[in-house]
């Protein structure tokens, strides 16, 4: 049996205290009296049981149910993490017995994050970390300010950790201020600090012993903030009673530019003087900065900052405690628990179980396997907390941990460098890391040029650009090279031609070889024409092929003759031959078919005809390339505008198959813009529009604007002349616009701005065209020649793309265009045949009334002759419009029983190949027919079938002119019809 007397003997030894009248006195004493039975109670140090050899979480255990029992003062920190019940005491118990190994020896504390305190797992022993935080408290003690924020998982002892410096401080004569930050109160600002501040005034004003502190901390107060310390009483109510309510009374004003930022300077000088004041450094203890708000950290930025590190009086040290949530708030907002585990692997250790945790604390939210931040602020507030230097150490861990996964999984390649280029250059650690990391970003650049984020890759490989090292061109050549061209690319798809010109200039400066500075040549020029600088673009095309030994200049041909001399060479090969000839390996050859391929949207319009002649002959002497489907869609291009539609369609039919033969997608979009003009000759109109859709998208992913402007244009052309409702025309209309202004393309921009007017005066909206500004009018001085400049400015005044807008003065535009030389369509395709039409249609009209019959009269022949030609290959797109003109024609030469018999046949096939906008034009030129021959039934008869037909194309403003005009037909018929009934 042991003696109660023995027994507290060896207590007494163990924890190295006595009692001696009634006191305890010991190391560092906390004393605490019960008004019940006078029991003193004493913080008690456990170094004497470790020095016996007990192990560090048993007496942690022993600790912290001794704080447990501290249930009032300086414990009150810790009471969260005290245990409750000695069920929880029972746990840890068995925890030791069952798994000692973990939980009842040290921990080897090396293994913790450099940046703050974070811990993966339960401990027990954190000797260790008080010690670090400790010397961090007495540097600041000693001068100065610093700051050390506690991480880690919920149940590791943050704050009891804190409580233990909290009783540090307060034994070794500190200030320690505590607040406690909450979900509920995050709309609150500066809630918690308010709180600390507060509490601590409200101690001064009930503690009598402190009146003179008090008195000399409001003359301080008053001395360094005045007036303006009234703003703090807003935050801190207590602090008015200890100022006085006088101060309350003066005048303040209340329209402070920036409030919080006065707010958060009158907090770091109370500060301050609270620290003169008591000749004391003030700690302040934050839990929770999970839930902080912006101004309390920004407040608390400030604290620490501001307190003046020069005064040997005034001192500040911050203490906060928050969830590790910082590995996920690197990654966004969310992650799959699919990608954790993989990042799990990659760093060697666990983050599952804390994530878990922070779900349960209602941090994150788990859904359908993804891990989120229950809220914004959160994300950003982990995020914020890490030090900018640890952040970038931290993000360039986790890239290179996962860069040798990136072949796992597509998106992996986008996440390792993303944490890469968050680090920056800065956070490289080796010498051989600079050129991984450029490389890594250039896989990047790659796959997202193959998505056709232009943007994204410009940014990837701007990015491997910043990490190369100086001396790059010397030690990482090829690297270097590849990185720059494929950044002048995206820059010329972007559109960024400063960003392409100093790309461009270290190429051409730094590249061994005339063909290393192809590539930004072929950039170069493309900009040139991009700027709508076509002279300089042609230029610079034929100094380039002619270094490439191909000659153009002087070498301008007919197209008739450049057709028949390749329609000979081709005849030679069946289609099967030449869609599996070799594939070129020249490489001289194949920069030279890159460089004629450029030419070929760009060089003269005599000379392109023999290009694609050059394109094609080289392709059949050397070999396929990536250009020669090209040359075949060009060449079929000419062939059908010549009148041999079929002819033309197996050649571009045959440029589709090889371009999806050889895999590149480069000239896609050129490809299917002249494969569907030609297609648009065979195939029904409204069919052909999804192939525009299809060109501007192949041009798009290729990072080509021009052609991928070519395909919006044509196809929103198609879109008018198809018959869809004026509404989707509309709205398309502004698309393209859109579209066109953003990329400066001026050239399209402007007859697009032109049919938007005439849908927008169809559907009954009038508004004055705008005049083009005064870049755009100098870009078109330059490039456009005089009568295609006068063909635009009158196309821009008068509003009259589509005939239907107003007939008369359609007439009008005619005869202005006809006698200024109404540029001829070179161009087959819808907008060409259309264009064709309207003409046959405006010299029928004016031949009826001109004394230029014969001219006008051929001249609508002609158009006539094209339709009907037009109509044998693709009856369902052209007949109407053919048997229209042959109405006309009737009309002209009064014959009005075959002009009777052809306008209906144009309405009937109108309305069969569901063209309604033709239909309406069909019944309104029959009214106009019927009413210059005095038959006002059926001139009325037509105009209504016409204004049915327009209105069901939404043409609301056309149906108003045609009864405007027709009013009074319509009135005399009505008369009519009354007086043959009575």
């Amino acid at each position: 049996a042991i003696k109660f007397d023995d027994l507290q003997d060896q207590y007494n030894d163990i924890w190295g205290i006595n009692v001696t009248d009634g006191s305890l006195q010991g190391q560092n004493p906390r004393k605490k009296t019960s008004n019940s039975n006078n029991f003193v109670m004493c913080a008690v140090s456990i170094e004497p049981l470790k020095a016996r050899g007990v192990p560090g979480p048993l007496c942690d255990l022993i600790a912290n149910m001794l704080d447990a029992a501290d249930a009032d003062g300086n414990a009150r920190l810790g009471r969260e993490d005290a245990y409750r019940d000695v069920s929880d005491v029972r746990d840890d118990l068995q925890l030791m017995l069952e798994k000692p190994s973990i939980y009842l020896y040290d921990q080897d504390m090396r293994r913790l994050s450099t940046t703050g305190l974070q811990f993966g797992g339960t401990l027990f022993g954190r000797k260790a970390e008080l010690s670090t935080i400790i010397d961090s408290y007495r540097r600041s003690a000693a001068g100065g300010s610093e700051s050390v924020v506690i991480s880690g998982k919920s149940g590791t002892g943050k704050s009891l950790l804190a409580v233990e410096v909290g009783n540090y401080v307060i034994s070794n004569g500190g200030i320690l201020l505590t607040g406690k930050f909450d979900q509920l109160q995050q709309g609150k600002p500066f809630s918690a600090l308010a709180s600390a501040f507060n509490q601590f005034c409200d101690f001064l004003e009930s503690n009598h012993a402190l009146v003179s502190e008090k008195q000399k901390l409001a003359r301080q107060l008053d001395c360094v903030l005045g007036n303006d310390a009234y703003y703090l009483t807003k935050l801190i109510p207590k602090l008015a009673t200890i100022l006085g309510m006088s101060i309350c009374c003066s005048y303040h004003d209340e329209n402070c530019v920036n409030a919080q930022k006065r707010l958060q300077w009158l907090l770091c000088g109370f500060v301050q003087v609270i620290s003169t004041s008591f000749a004391a450094p003030v700690t302040l203890f934050l839990d929770d900065l999970q839930w902080a708000d912006p101004a309390s950290i920004a407040a608390v930025n400030d604290l620490s900052l501001a307190v003046n590190p020069t005064s040997q009086d005034a001192h500040f040290f911050f203490l906060g405690c928050y969830p590790n949530l910082s590995t996920l708030s690197c990654f966004g907002a969310s992650v799959s628990s699919s990608f954790v585990k993989t990042l799990e692997r990659a760093l060697g250790r666990t983050l599952l179980d804390s994530m878990d945790a922070a779900v349960a604390e209602g941090l994150l939210d788990k859904i359908d396997d993804h891990y989120r931040f229950s809220h914004d602020r959160i994300q950003e507030a982990a995020y914020n907390m890490m030090d900018v230097l640890d952040r970038c150490n931290y993000h360039f861990s986790y890239g290179m941990a996962l860069a040798p996964l990136v072949d796992e999984e597509d998106g992996f390649i986008f996440t390792a460098v993303m944490q890469l280029n968050k680090a920056g250059p800065e956070a490289v650690e080796e010498k051989r890391q600079h050129a991984i990391v450029a490389d890594l970003n250039l896989r990047a650049g790659k796959k997202a040029m193959e998505m056709s984020d232009f943007e994204a890759a410009y940014s990837y490989f701007d990015n491997g650009i910043t990490f190369l090292r100086k001396k790059h061109w010397e030690e990482h050549y090829a690297l270097s090279l590849e990185l720059f061209n494929l950044a002048a690319n995206c820059a010329l798809s972007n559109g960024d031609f400063i960003s392409l010109k100093l790309l461009s200039q270290q190429v051409m400066r730094q590249a061994q070889s005339f063909e290393d500075k192809l590539n930004v040549m072929y950039c170069i020029t493309n900009s040139l024409a991009y700027s709508s600088k076509i002279p300089e673009a042609i230029e610079k095309s034929l100094d380039i092929l002619s270094r490439l030994g191909i000659e153009l200049r002087g070498r301008e041909s007919s197209v008739e003759v450049c057709v028949k001399e390749t329609k000979d060479m081709l005849s030679a090969y069946t289609y099967d031959e030449l869609l599996n000839m070799r594939r070129m390996t020249d490489s001289t050859m194949i920069m030279a078919m890159n460089k004629l391929m450029l030419a070929m949207g760009q060089i003269m319009p005599k000379s392109a005809p023999h290009v694609a002649q050059q394109i094609i002959q080289l392709s059949l002497s050397h070999g396929m390339s990536p250009a020669s489907p090209l040359g075949f869609a060009h060449f079929g291009s000419y062939a059908a505008n010549l009148g041999d539609i079929r002819g033309g369609y197996n050649y571009v039919k045959l440029a589709r198959s090889l371009m999806d033969k050889s895999g590149s997608r480069e000239n896609a979009g050129e490809i299917i813009c002249l494969h569907t003009q030609v297609v648009s000759y065979l195939e029904p109109l409204q069919a052909t529009l999804e192939y525009h859709d299809e060109g501007y998208a192949a041009a798009m992913a290729a990072g080509d604007i021009i052609q991928a402007s070519v395909n919006i244009y044509t196809g929103f052309i198609s879109t008018f002349h198809a018959g869809v409702k004026l509404q989707k025309i509309r709205e398309k209309g502004d698309e393209v616009i859109k579209f066109m202004q953003e990329r400066k393309v001026v050239v399209f921009l402007i007859p697009v701005q032109c049919m938007q007017n005439s849908v927008l005066k169809l559907i009954g909206i009038d508004e004055e065209p705008k005049d083009n500004d005064a870049e755009n009018e100098s870009i078109l001085a330059k490039n456009i020649n005089a009568k295609a400049a006068h063909y635009l400015q009158n196309l821009r005044k008068e509003i009259l793309g589509p005939i239907w807008c107003s007939h008369t003065l359609s007439v009008n535009f005619a005869l202005v265009s006809f006698h200024s030389g109404w540029p001829e369509a070179q161009m087959i395709g819808s907008n060409g045949s259309f264009r064709e039409f309207c003409i046959g249609l405006v010299s029928f009209w004016v031949a009826r009334s001109s004394n230029d019959r014969e001219q006008w009269y051929e001249r609508g022949k002609k158009s006539k002759l094209a339709l009907r030609k037009w109509a044998e290959t693709s009856q369902w797109t052209f007949e109407n419009k053919w048997f229209l003109l042959e109405a006309e024609e009737a009309f002209c030469n009064s014959n009005f029983d075959e002009a009777k018999l052809y306008y209906e046949k144009a309405v009937t096939s109108a309305q069969n190949h569901k063209f309604v906008h033709e239909e309406a034009l069909a019944c309104e030129l029959a009214a106009y027919f019927y009413l210059e021959i005095g038959d006002a039934i059926n001139a009325a008869e037509y105009c209504l079938r016409a204004h049915e037909r327009y209105q069901e194309w939404g043409a609301i403003g056309k149906c108003t002119s045609l009864f405007e005009y027709f009013g009074s037909v319509m009135n005399g018929c009505v008369a009519s019809s009354q007086a043959n009934a009575t």
